[in-house]
This record gives C-alpha cells, sequence and structure tokens, in this order.
C-alpha cells in the first residue's frame, strides 16, 4: 500500500513516515541496525470505533465532538479495487464504473443522485463526488447534520452505489465521450513531463501502463455488459470499508451502518491477479523530460534507502530521524540560493515511498537558466556533505523545535476543523493501510524522541544511509533548451569524490528593527453582544476588527489588507509591483535575511505571506494566540523595512527574467497576450506580460518606491483577526505596532481599471495539445456591486453552471464540464465580468460553439426558473454555512465584506441575506451580464 511523505500532503506529525537514502560506499545498505530508544507505538484515535459486519464489510466511525461549527456528515465508501485490478481489455473500466455511479442506480434513475441531494443544496464536485486511484475507488458524500431524511437517503446512495448501479448501452454511450474529453483535458496528445518521469521510474512494474483514466480507444468501445462484469466482480462487502465522520448526537452511526449494509451479499469471484513489481533504481541514471508547458529548470532526485516495516518502534523512529535530516537538508539547500552567482533558486528536500513501498530521498532544486551543471553539482556535494559529517547541534535544535511546532500546529488544527477535514485526514491513514493514531499522543511521543534521539546517533544513521550508488535524476527543462544530458554523470560521481568542509554551527543574528509605531486607538465598539465582535479606529485611519473564536484552541489568524495596491501606482512602477512580493519575502525581517528569518517563523508556528495585486496590498499570519503581538510586528515591517537585500534583488530579477522569457516560448503565451487585449487593450500595463527587459529593469529604487506608495497611496487599510484571543490581549499589540504607522490616509484613485470597449472574436493557434480551448466573456460596466447583489450573484453563477453542465456535457458529450467564474464590479473595478470556459475535441469546436451559444440564448428566452434558483440558493447558503465552521472561513467573510463595503456584523448573516434574493433579481443580473460586451476566444492546435 502507498505511503506517502506526511508532511507534504497533509502537514502531519511524526506518526506516520518520511523516508531516506541510500549508501556512500559501492553497495546498497541493508539499514542500520541499532536498538530504539523506547518501545514506541501508536495509541488508537479514541473519537474512532472500527469493525466488520457479517459479511465481511469493514467499517469506521469518527464522532466528532461538537464545538458548534460541525454540522456535516461525511459518508465515505471505498472500494480497495482501482486500476490494478484490471485487464488489458479492461483499462479505464474502474473509472468508467465510478461515472457511471452517478448516472443511475436501481432507486435513483439516471441523474436523480445528484438532483436530489443538489435540491437539498449540496454541490455537485463538493459534496458528492468520487475517485478512482491505482488500488481504490472512492465514493463521497456530505450531508447537513441537522437533516435526519437525508442522511438516510444518503446511506441508500451510498447502498446502491455498493450493489445496484444501473449499466444500460444508451448511458454507457452517453457517459464515454466524457470520460475521453475527461482523459483528453488531462492528457491530450503529447506525453507530459510527469508521465515522462513515471514511466521511467515504473518501468517493469504492473503500474506502468495502468493510470487510473485508462486507455481511450477501450473507454470509447466499452459495453453495459463489460462494465457490468467488472462491477460484480469488485464491489463485495469483502472488498470494502466504510467510513463515516460526524458532530456526536447526530444519530447512531453504528446502527445504522449495521442496518443499511448487513443486507448485501456478493460471493467473491475475484483475487488479485497481479504482480506489483518494485521499482529498480540501481546504478545512476539521469534523464531529460519536457512539454509545452514546461517554464523553469528543475531537478528531481530519488536515491533509494532501506525500508523498515511500518508502525514498528525501529520505524517510528527512524521516522522521526528521517524529519530531522530532511529539515536540515532542506535549510542548506535553500541557503544555497543565497549566496552570489547562485545557481539554484529554490530548493528542498523530502523522504517517501514509491507506490509499491521502495523507500526514497527525493531532493529537488529550481535553477536558473544554464545554471543547471552547476546545480546539480552543488546539491551533490551537500549530499556528500551530510553524509561524511552528519548536522550539527544547532541543526538539531532548530530541526527539533520546527518538528514539535508542527505537530502541536496539527494538534490545534484537529481540535477546530469540520468534519469534511477529519474525514479526509482518516482517509489518507486508511488508504496507506496505516492505523489510526490519537494526534494527542502522537504529540508527546514526538517530545519524548526529541529528548531521547541524540545527535550521534542521528548522524550515524546517516552516514549509514546517505550515498552516491544508486540514483533516479529527472531535469525538467523548457522545450526550447536541449540539456547535454552526458555531463551530468560525470558531475554527479566529481561531487562526491570533492573534500567537503564541515558545516558550519549557525545562528540567525537579530538585527535593531523592532518595527514599533507607537500610536492610540480613536475609537472601540463592541459590535454584538456576547458574541466577541469587536473593531477599533486608529488614530492613522486603520479599521481593526477582531472575531472572537475558540474553533481552534490557542490559535489566532491575521490578515492586513491594504486597499488599492498597484491601483494606485504610477504606470512606472508596475513592473516592480509584480516582483516586490518575492523581493520581500526572500529579504526577509527582524535584521534577519533568507533562511534564518523562515526558520525563525517555523520556531514560532507563524506562517508568513505577503501580496500585491490590483486589489489589495498586504500580509498574511497564522500562528498562536500568545504570538499576536509579533505577528502584528511582522506585518508593520512587511510593510515598512527599506533594507530589501540586494542579492535577494538580483536573484529574484533573475529567476522573473527567465520565467518570462521561457513563457513567451510557451503556446499559452500569444493567446493570453491576444485574450487580455482583446478584454482590457494595451493601454495599462496591469494587464500585460512584461517582456524580460522590462524586468530586467526594475532597481531597488523602484522596489522600495513600491513599498512607500503602498503606505501613502492606499484607499484604506483594514486588519481583521480571528481566533482564540481578547480585545485585552489585542488593544496594546494595535497602540505599539500599528496605531502610529505612517499612512497618509485614503487618496484619490489612480485607476480603476480598463473596460471592455467592443465585442470581438479571437481565434488563436498553437495549442500544443489536442484540444480547443473556448473562453466567452461577458463585460458589464454598470453594475456596482452590494451584498445582496453579490449573494445574487452566487446564486447566478450555480444556475448557470448548472444549465451549461447539463446541456454540453450531459446530452452532448461536448466537454468533460464547464466552468464558469465571475469578477464583480467593486470599488476599484468598473466592469463586472461572467466568464465561461470549456474544452473540446478540435473537431466538435464549431459544435461546441453552436452548442454554448444556444444553450446562453435560451438562458435569455428561458430564464432560470423558481426552482432553479432555489436550488442554487440552498447551496449557496449551505456554503455560507461552512465557511463559518472554520477560523479561515470567519476570516475571509470578514475581509471579503469590508471589501465590499458592507455591514461587518453581516459577516455570518449570509443565508438571511439570501433568503432576501429573488429570482427576478437573479435573471435581471444574468440578463444585464449576458447583454454587455461579449468576447469569444478559442485556443486550437
Amino acid at each position: 500500500m502507498k505511503k506517502l511523505f506526511i508532511g507534504a500532503t497533509l502537514s502531519v506529525v511524526v506518526l506516520a513516515g518520511c523516508s531516506v537514502l541510500s549508501p556512500h560506499s559501492t553497495e546498497r545498505s541493508q539499514g542500520v541496525s541499532f536498538s530504539t530508544e523506547q518501545a514506541w507505538q501508536a495509541v488508537p484515535d479514541p473519537l474512532i470505533q472500527s469493525g466488520s459486519l457479517p459479511n465481511g464489510l469493514d467499517w469506521d466511525v469518527k464522532t466528532l465532538p461538537d464545538n458548534g461549527s460541525r454540522d456535516r456528515v461525511e459518508l465515505r465508501l471505498r472500494i480497495r479495487s482501482g486500476s490494478l485490478v484490471e485487464t488489458d481489455a479492461e483499462s479505464g473500466f474502474a473509472h468508467f464504473v465510478e461515472h457511471m455511479a452517478f448516472n443511475g442506480t436501481e432507486r435513483f434513475p439516471k441523474n436523480d443522485i445528484v438532483e436530489f441531494f443538489e435540491s437539498a443544496g449540496m454541490s455537485f464536485g463538493g459534496d458528492i463526488n468520487a475517485h478512482t486511484s491505482f488500488d481504490e475507488t472512492v465514493y463521497k458524500l456530505t450531508i447537513p447534520a441537522d437533516q435526519p431524511e437525508l442522511i438516510d437517503t444518503a446511506f441508500e446512495v451510498m447502498y446502491d452505489w455498493a450493489t445496484a448501479i444501473s449499466f444500460t448501452q444508451e448511458e454507457v454511450s452517453k457517459e464515454a465521450p466524457v470520460v475521453i474529453e475527461e482523459w483528453r483535458s488531462s492528457f491530450g496528445t503529447e506525453e507530459q513531463s510527469w508521465l515522462q518521469e513515471y514511466n521511467d521510474l515504473y518501468q517493469g512494474t504492473h503500474l506502468l501502463n495502468r493510470l487510473p483514466i485508462g486507455d481511450k480507444d477501450i473507454v470509447a468501445s466499452a459495453t453495459a455488459a463489460q462494465l457490468k462484469d467488472y462491477y460484480q466482480k469488485w464491489y463485495r462487502p469483502d472488498n470494502a470499508e466504510f467510513v463515516v465522520v460526524y458532530p456526536e448526537g447526530a444519530f447512531d452511526a453504528v446502527e445504522t451502518i449495521s442496518t443499511v449494509f448487513t443486507p448485501w451479499s456478493a460471493e467473491p469471484t475475484s483475487e488479485i491477479n497481479y504482480a506489483l513489481g518494485s521499482v529498480a533504481i540501481e546504478g545512476s541514471r539521469f534523464k531529460g523530460v519536457t512539454d509545452s508547458n514546461v517554464t523553469s529548470h528543475q531537478w528531481q532526485l530519488y536515491m533509494p534507502v532501506h525500508r523498515y516495516d511500518s508502525d514498528t518502534p525501529l520505524a517510528r523512529e527512524i521516522d522521526f530521524i528521517d524529519q530531522v535530516y530532511t529539515s536540515v537538508l532542506s535549510a542548506r539547500l535553500q541557503r544555497l540560493g543565497e549566496v552570489s552567482e547562485a545557481a539554484i533558486i529554490d530548493a528542498g528536500s523530502q523522504t517517501g515511498e514509491f507506490f509499491e513501498q521502495t523507500k526514497y530521498l527525493n531532493v529537488w532544486a529550481t535553477a536558473y537558466d544554464g545554471q543547471q551543471n552547476q546545480a546539480l553539482n552543488d546539491i551533490s556535494v551537500e549530499l556528500n556533505r551530510l553524509q561524511q559529517y552528519g548536522i550539527t547541534a544547532s541543526e538539531f535544535a532548530t530541526a527539533k523545535q520546527k518538528i514539535l511546532m508542527q505537530n502541536k500546529n496539527i494538534q490545534s488544527w484537529l481540535q477546530g476543523v469540520d468534519s469534511g477535514s477529519h474525514a479526509d485526514y482518516l482517509m489518507y491513514f486508511l488508504s496507506a493501510n496505516m492505523a489510526f493514531e490519537d494526534i494527542d499522543a502522537a504529540v508527546i511521543e514526538s517530545e519524548k524522541m526529541a529528548d531521547v534521539v541524540k545527535l550521534e546517533k542521528i548522524n550515524q544513521y546517516i552516514a549509514k544511509t546517505i550515498g552516491s550508488q544508486d540514483l533516479a535524476a529527472f531535469f525538467y527543462h523548457p522545450k526550447t533548451i536541449t540539456p547535454e544530458t552526458q555531463d551530468w554523470s560525470a558531475i554527479y560521481a566529481e561531487a562526491w569524490q570533492k573534500e567537503v568542509s564541515a558545516p558550519v554551527e549557525t545562528s540567525a543574528a537579530v538585527g535593531e528593527l523592532n518595527y514599533e509605531f507607537l500610536g492610540s486607538i480613536s475609537q472601540e465598539f463592541d459590535l454584538t453582544e456576547d458574541e466577541g465582535l469587536f473593531i477599533w479606529a486608529l488614530e492613522n485611519g486603520i479599521t481593526v476588527v477582531l472575531k472572537q473564536s475558540d474553533i481552534e484552541p490557542s490559535r489566532v489568524y491575521t490578515q492586513t489588507m491594504v486597499f488599492g495596491g498597484n491601483r494606485q501606482m504610477s504606470n512606472d512602477l508596475i513592473a516592480a509591483s509584480e516582483q516586490w512580493g518575492e523581493v520581500r519575502f526572500r529579504s526577509g525581517l527582524e535584521g534577519r535575511s533568507g533562511q534564518d528569518f523562515f526558520d525563525k517563523l517555523d520556531l514560532d508556528g507563524i506562517g508568513y505571506n505577503v501580496f500585491i495585486d490590483e486589489n489589495a496590498s498586504g500580509v498574511e499570519f497564522s500562528g498562536q494566540a500568545n504570538q499576536l503581538s509579533q505577528m502584528l510586528k511582522l506585518t508593520s515591517g512587511s510593510l515598512t523595512d527599506i533594507a530589501l537585500n540586494e542579492q535577494m534583488i538580483a536573484l529574484t530579477l533573475n529567476s522573473s527574467v527567465e520565467h518570462s522569457t521561457q513563457y513567451q516560448a510557451t503556446p499559452s503565451y500569444e493567446f493570453e497576450k491576444q485574450f487580455l487585449a482583446a478584454v482590457y487593450g494595451v493601454e495599462d500595463p496591469r494587464y500585460v506580460y512584461f517582456s524580460p527587459d522590462d524586468i530586467a529593469a526594475v532597481t531597488s529604487a523602484d522596489l522600495i518606491a513600491v513599498q512607500e506608495s503602498i503606505l501613502k497611496d492606499n484607499q484604506g487599510v483594514i486588519v481583521a483577526i480571528v481566533g482564540d484571543v481578547t480585545p485585552e490581549q489585542v488593544a496594546p499589540a494595535l497602540k505599539t505596532y500599528l496605531a502610529g504607522l505612517p499612512l497618509l490616509g485614503p487618496s484619490v484613485s489612480r485607476s480603476l481599471g480598463p473596460i471592455t470597449t467592443e465585442s470581438r472574436f479571437i481565434r488563436v493557434a498553437g495549442q500544443a495539445e489536442e484540444k480547443t480551448d473556448i473562453t466567452y466573456l461577458f463585460a458589464q460596466s454598470e453594475l456596482p456591486v452590494d451584498l445582496q447583489r453579490y449573494l445574487a450573484s452566487e446564486v447566478m453563477i450555480q444556475a448557470v453552471d448548472k444549465r451549461l453542465h447539463k446541456a454540453i456535457r450531459e446530452d452532448s458529450g461536448l466537454t468533460y464540464g464547464t466552468a464558469v467564474y465571475q469578477g464583480i464590479q467593486t470599488f476599484d473595478q468598473q466592469q463586472w465580468q461572467l466568464q465561461i470556459h470549456m474544452s473540446t475535441d478540435p473537431a466538435r469546436e464549431q459544435e461546441a460553439l453552436t452548442a454554448l451559444d444556444d444553450t446562453l440564448q435560451k438562458l435569455i428566452e428561458t430564464p432560470l426558473t423558481d426552482q432553479e434558483v432555489s436550488e442554487a440558493t440552498h447551496r449557496v447558503a449551505e456554503s455560507e454555512k461552512q465557511n463559518l465552521a472554520t477560523n479561515t472561513g470567519i476570516l475571509n467573510n470578514l475581509t471579503g465584506i469590508l471589501f465590499l463595503g458592507g455591514d461587518i456584523t453581516d459577516y455570518d448573516n449570509g443565508e438571511a441575506i439570501l433568503a432576501t434574493v429573488t429570482t427576478e433579481q437573479v435573471n435581471d443580473l444574468l440578463a444585464r451580464l449576458l447583454s454587455g460586451k461579449k468576447v469569444v476566444a478559442v485556443h486550437h492546435p
């Protein structure tokens, strides 16, 4: 069973597994022989019950404490078969059967399943979904916990999916083109770079020709009888698992599982009929991989290492050691990108397992154009250094603290997240065939490991594990270059023979910068008595909103929005504004630069993000409650510290120049350029792609001018805080770090963005894939937004998407799916945009255009019905409810309503406001948008 690197997926803890590499000698390591410090073992999650029915069905039920925000029941049906069990003549059948489940069962014919749940406010693709992988097919339903009849129906649907999917030739023939279009949208005709790597790594194994998407020719000719035969062979209770995650008190899940699924009976008719094989990495091999969409130069190195049996005390301790040394290695690799004349832009390492459980160390690095050989040398030298000298005491201390902080953050996250996140977390362990662990016990175990596992043992392990002999290396590169692959083996071998110096003990030097901007609070309000919503007006005009929330104990999130962004900047700063965020990020703060700064953030459990775009610029943080002051200090520092690192400026600009050069050589560039020109014209530099020369011309002075403009030319600053903090904790921090920030106050807007001046049709050749992408854009400049109109537009999007989905996917099979987006008209946008996207077979391009035109014309002639609007309103209302179930959702609601200029007390009133939205309002908004300027863009081969 595949076991992934948890830290890279769910950011989980030491409770699962990472991985390592192979020896520096000429023989592969057979594993390091040493005893563990303690008899480490998993402690079962006390919230999970597991069992089996007499028919062989396994079940797992996780009952969550009701924290006031968990209002969903999560159901998962897992069939323990995927594409690996298919015969050569069945390639794609596992995935095809999954599609057929949504086309009808005995009790829910045709699309009644989706129609029924969507009418209750659930969304197809979100609350109703499924996926097929190599070894499993999983069906998902998310149901409101306060609707027992809906829960009962959901169980009936799951039972039907397990036992009674309908296979009529009419439905199979109709669905086959949809599956093929999914293949086309995922693969096309060009062999993608990731697939080139996959085919190389998995050569000689059963996985090589068993991608879940299957063979499109076999899918196209599949019959109902063939699909039913596959279904009856593998959909059996002894080959299945049922999972329920729900808030306590909603219903009796165990009894319901027994009642519903005990009648399921099916005799075992098939067993696993393949030899999986194993990934063979013996000796060193190098391969260049490319496709039309690759714009960077990146190394991916895989080095096999010994794998210890899962869930043994030794394996658990090794997992901890793996996390320690890969954390150190990643930091060292990152520092390689901080030196003058750096070859590496970004780099890191992690351990993991291939699907058939061969364990590896993965090292990756993005290199500058023309520097790929030097980057390979630098990576290899660092591995050589690690193997010879291990890690230092200070590196060990930092790595341990990072791991412990990460684990505690996950512990806090699990205490507050919704049922869906818990279900995904549980399914990860189930799919990886790992024990369901108690997070609290896992955190305690990791703390004990950090105390008793010594540096000497870690370095002994590294010395005997990491080596040079066995390597599979892949270099991702643009099609515009032809790398000299013959040099790579020699570069790698020579790097391992070099005399390397011992690593230097690191210490993050702290400068004198404290970012204090003392000021006063002008006004303070408790907006909702006993509901924990507070607002402060600071003397410099900043508005601060606090929503107290104990959804995640000891956690707080802050987001700063500086309205205006590069809208407010002079045109000569726009190119620099697109580089400022990355320069600010890489330059560091607090007198620290580069990796030292991020080490400090990791140790404090703080996430950091700085951004700028047309609408808003600012910073976003998350961390523990007692770190609020530090987070606000970093907010002020991000906007005032002009000590940008000259070296990081040069490296950032070099990277951006290279990316721009490579992007201009891709098939997408010409299409995007013409599309932007058709929509926005060519006058506003905010809507063009800058040339490499434009980017190279950006100076340090330009970047500092951008940062100064953010403060002096903004249209207002808002800070939103959500979490487990009190007003008494917040107010002093505001006075210290924010109230005195040198803001000049909102200024007159310089740019409201361009308006689409005319309807146009553009057709651009050069699509690399054997598909045609179609985009319709409607622009209307007389639609100022308010909260009710915005919510009406969300209803409109849902209803239009449903109408298009049915007409163009279900009725014609022209596409795998349509996508509908909007950009609303706000305080700094002069027009409202409605966009519709789809991809189709180039041979059916005109048919697709006609179908889109006809469907949109019918939307005008036959507007959305009360039922369509009602169902869409239910779905938007459910989304609103789910937003309020997490701290980040609440944060987004707060900043969103302030962005719209609404009443902040309405942040949680979405459902009530939706109840005032009428069918007439939705249709009026849609009609006005469809009557606006229309740009049709076709990108074809």
